[in-house]
């Protein structure tokens, strides 16, 4: 086992298992201005404050939106089954979004003004997600959060962090407990689109302008946020370039995989 490993499963893994111990941390470099966090950027195992809560911060956002997109669909889903699914993803979305944030209150990084920390453009998925919804688009709404919010979310979380999850049992463990649903999540958004399709359900025409104009918010939010994206290891460029092959590929079943630019 490599030094690097052998030093995150010593640091890591007990600091979230045992949320005091970063705490400890925490206080300490306020007392004394080591900046321990900072020492330990290098390894990747240990981001700065502000990073740390940065990053705690967007996926606290993006579970908020899912939670209340899941919520606000059931009251215009198509058929009882799809509604009964979406009650079950909202009660998913408001278990990963208290996991978010008690972790973060835990950890004793809890700011008052937790959307300051968020990218604008973050925030817009919801607001057109809300938007869509409002106007009785349920298709839209679907495709918002169950494809790009959701689909965002599983690609940052399996193609970035490859070094935490390697150096952290803990990190990793938390990864999966999240991933698990999200998975699901979209292969029902890419079912229920499909039969929608099938059916003759989807206004095309609006519903490709809203995938065109959430695809040009997804691109624009992965440019506000590098910081995070150095954090996972990832490139914004290899990122968008992934993006736009996922979303093609949940897309297609419903023939609206052309609407991305």
């Amino acid at each position: 086992m490599s030094l690097k490993k052998r030093l995150g499963k010593l640091l890591v893994d007990p600091s979230f298992r045992h949320p005091a111990i970063l705490r400890a941390v925490i206080a300490l470099d306020e007392a004394t201005g080591i900046d321990l966090m900072s020492v330990l950027k290098p390894f990747k195992m240990v981001p700065s404050r502000q990073l740390f809560v940065r990053s705690f911060a967007h996926f606290i956002t993006g579970e908020s939106i899912a939670l209340r997109t899941s919520t606000d669909l059931q009251a215009i889903a198509p058929d009882e089954r799809t509604r009964q699914y979406l009650a079950r993803q909202a009660s998913d979305e408001d278990r990963h979004h208290r996991h978010f944030v008690d972790r973060l209150g835990q950890f004793g990084l809890m700011p008052d003004n937790l959307p300051s920390y968020v990218a604008p453009n973050f925030g817009k998925f919801g607001e057109r997600i809300d938007r869509a919804i409002a106007s009785g688009d349920f298709a839209s709404g679907l495709i918002g959060n169950n494809v790009i919010v959701e689909g965002l979310a599983i690609l940052m979380m399996t193609m970035g962090g490859s070094e935490m999850r390697e150096n952290s049992d803990e990190i990793a463990k938390f990864m999966e407990y999240v991933l698990a649903d999200e998975r699901h999540h979209l292969r029902f958004g890419e079912r229920t689109l499909k039969r929608l399709a099938e059916e003759e359900k989807i206004d095309l025409p609006r519903t490709e302008q809203f995938v065109a104009d959430m695809w040009g918010t997804a691109t624009m939010a992965v440019d506000e946020i590098p910081d995070v994206l150095d954090a996972l290891d990832l490139d914004p460029g290899t990122l968008k370039a992934s993006m736009r092959d996922f979303y093609r590929a949940q897309l297609r079943p419903a023939g609206l995989e052309h609407a991305l630019a």
